[in-house]
This record gives C-alpha cells, sequence and structure tokens, in this order.
C-alpha cells in the first residue's frame, strides 16, 4: 500500500535554530539581581516553579523562561522589583536567531519537486 504524505510537521523552535545559548547566561543574571531579597539560589528555585506552573500554557524553552521572569521578580521582592530584572527576559528575546547548520539544505530537500512529487 502506498500512502502520501500531504503535511510534514516540527517543532522548529528546538530543531531549526539555536535557541538556548542565552537562556544560562539570562538565567544567572536574573537570579543574581535581587539577591537583596532572596539568595540567587532561592530565586532560581522560584523562578523553577513559575516556569512549571505555566508550563501548560507557555510551552518550554523561550516563552517558558522569559514569561515567567518578570512575574516571579514581582513576587519575590513583594512587588519591588529593581528595573533590570524583568529586562532579563528581553535580552533572551533579543538574540540573533542562529540557524542550525544543514536547514535550509533540508528544508530545499523537503520541498523540492522531485521529493513532494509535483
Amino acid at each position: 500500500m502506498h500512502h502520501h504524505i500531504n503535511v510534514f510537521a516540527w517543532d522548529a523552535d528546538d530543531n531549526l535554530w539555536v535557541n538556548e545559548t542565552g537562556f544560562p547566561g539570562a538565567e544567572k543574571q536574573f537570579t543574581t539581581m535581587p539577591e537583596n531579597f532572596l539568595p540567587g539560589y532561592l530565586s532560581a528555585k522560584e523562578l523553577f516553579k513559575t516556569e512549571i506552573a505555566h508550563m501548560l500554557r507557555y510551552g518550554h524553552r523561550v516563552k517558558a523562561l522569559t514569561l515567567p521572569m518578570p512575574e516571579t521578580a514581582l513576587r519575590i521582592t513583594a512587588n519591588t522589583v529593581p528595573t533590570a530584572c524583568p529586562g532579563k527576559s528581553r535580552d533572551v528575546l533579543n538574540k540573533p536567531v542562529i540557524i542550525q547548520g544543514g536547514v535550509e539544505t533540508f528544508i530545499s530537500q523537503i520541498t523540492s519537486d522531485t521529493i513532494c512529487g509535483h
């Protein structure tokens, strides 16, 4: 039996570009800024707790890290967050997009007439 594939899809943020290079640095900077409220390791724990609480809504990776940052900063500083804390989420979002090696060739191949049969 021969089947025709009509749709091919993938979760692009994990496969097409490098998306995690800025995460550890941004998280580290975020957790050290409100140290007069909580030690860095506890800020990291609180950020992770917020990420997990919103996992179904935000998914994972860039949204799951950046969107909880302001919420976490407000919670751990009793709404007196230092201005720079939420700005760390912008830093991650402003990172340049770096395409994974071979992606352009792969997309060209799967959309070519010879593979798609058009």
